[in-house]
């Protein structure tokens, strides 16, 4: 570039940009794979009254009361991360 033709960046050097803000706020509220796993799996399960036990432990090697207090954990989280 010649000294006639300078870059015009409105951003100043080192400021952080709300989109920089909310990259970085986005990857810290993403769920695990296996808490993932977990929400997809209650998911299709709930129209049939929830996983069985064996379906649980077969999936996830957990009891279900462990199952269901993860969940609830998990979905507790994901409203504090994305209120309404």
């Amino acid at each position: 570039m010649s000294d006639t033709q300078e870059s015009k960046n409105p951003i100043p050097a080192g400021t952080v940009t709300s989109y920089q803000d909310n990259a970085k706020t986005r990857k810290s509220r993403r769920l695990s794979k296996y808490d993932g796993a977990m929400i997809e799996f209650d998911r299709i399960w709930a129209p049939y009254g929830g996983p069985s036990e064996a379906d649980i432990f077969r999936e996830f090697g957990i009891t279900r009361e462990d199952f269901v207090g993860r969940v609830s954990t998990i979905r507790q989280q994901r409203q504090t991360a994305y209120p309404p």
